[in-house]
């Protein structure tokens, strides 16, 4: 029996666990519009959309798909996240282990992440099979929570990765753990890693309507928290993406507020150094490089509090304001702590990749020369001629 193309993307769209919402989102259309496609309500010969769906479902026989032959079908790029992005994707096995060697399992995903010079290897070998081993949404309590906490990592390091189709639907699934979960500073962080896919996909106005519902939330409960001096400065960021200045600045100005008046040290100690590099961040959004050089000086890049994400993004940040100001031995010189800190960021980030890139062109044989190393591990810039 034939089956319309509707209720195939119905059919295709409930075996991977997605709701119409988020795939609708996943295209950049409505729920209603895909309610109506799946329905038959809605004719759908548009082949643009067709192949966008086709990728975000995963599917890769594109004539069964279209119920049509297709002889050339697109060239894909397969990312180094692949892995990573068909088990966010696939359809979960039943469960198999025991929920305490799983929670063990992402404790130890989660310290390589914030620990490790090769965090990216450590972490894309071991979700994959973390993710497809259960149902997380289908448990409560701390299993749930073990669940939503893969998750938000996964779409973590696929956000890092620029893939940020599979980082959205990533933050979803932790999502539907997270409240499963019951517990409320998991729902908090996977809010918040939820409203940041949202930005990243281009749905800024959802990003700012759920961080601003997080913040409101959060700070009913339980004021001044870290988690909510957190959404204030991912919500500054998005308003920065939208440049929405005013709006950017008041929020920093709320978060570094509440940073000096965090109920306890250990809050200010996480918090603070959060909101320097997102000021930085909109500082050098908006063109205010000296802002951004100015707010770096509060910096304290040499402590030994500092794990090796966030010492990533602080030497990033730094590269690239010194890269807008013309200052390439600087620039490279950032790069360059930021590979010792992380040894596969230039490899797998394509933001760092980029800076690389235009560093190793602008440099002069001296700052070439300290570029060699990263560039030669990248394997995905050649490096300069010695």
């Amino acid at each position: 029996m034939e089956v319309p193309i509707g209720r195939r993307i119905e059919l295709l769209r409930l075996r991977r666990g997605m709701s119409r919402e988020v795939l609708a989102q996943l295209i950049g259309r409505s729920g209603e519009w895909l309610r109506q496609v799946e329905r038959q309500q809605r004719p759908l010969q548009n082949l643009p959309v067709l192949l966008e769906l086709a990728r975000v479902l995963g599917i890769r026989d594109l004539s069964e798909f279209l119920g049509t032959p297709v002889t050339e079908p697109p060239t894909v790029h397969t990312p180094p996240s692949s892995a990573l992005r068909d088990a966010v994707i696939a359809r979960h096995h039943p469960d198999h282990g025991t929920p305490g060697s799983a929670a063990e399992a992402v404790d130890r995903a989660w310290y390589a992440w914030h620990h490790r010079s090769q965090r990216y290897t450590y972490t894309m070998s071991v979700l994959p099979g973390l993710l497809t081993s259960t149902v997380w949404t289908a448990h409560a309590g701390e299993q749930a929570a073990t669940g939503a906490q893969a998750y938000r990592l996964a779409s973590l390091v696929l956000h890092h990765m620029d893939d940020t189709t599979s980082a959205l639907l990533a933050a979803d699934r932790g999502l539907s753990a997270a409240l499963a979960s019951g517990k409320p500073h998991t729902i908090a962080a996977l809010r918040l890693r939820y409203g940041c896919a949202l930005a990243d996909s281009g749905m800024s106005d959802a990003a700012r309507a759920e961080l601003a519902a997080l913040a409101a939330d959060l700070h009913a409960d339980a004021p001044g928290g870290e988690w909510e001096i957190s959404t204030l400065l991912a919500s500054a960021q998005v308003a920065a993406r939208e440049a929405d200045w005013d709006q950017a600045n008041t929020l920093l100005r709320q978060a570094r507020a509440l940073c000096a008046d965090a109920p306890t040290a250990e809050n200010a100690r996480a918090a603070v150094p959060q909101a320097i590099l997102v000021t930085m961040a909109v500082d050098h959004a908006s063109g205010r490089e000296r802002e951004a050089l100015r707010a770096a000086e509060d910096l304290d890049l040499a402590s030994a509090d500092h794990n090796v994400d966030w010492r990533t993004r602080a030497f990033l940040q730094l590269g690239q304001v010194y890269l807008a100001v013309a200052d390439i031995p600087s620039a490279v010189i950032s790069l360059v702590q930021m590979d010792e800190a992380c040894e596969e960021e230039v490899k797998y980030n394509p933001t760092a990749c980029q800076l690389a890139a235009e560093l190793a062109a602008r440099a002069d044989a001296n700052a070439r020369a300290k570029l060699w190393p990263l560039l030669d591990r990248s394997a995905m810039i050649p490096a300069p001629a010695r």
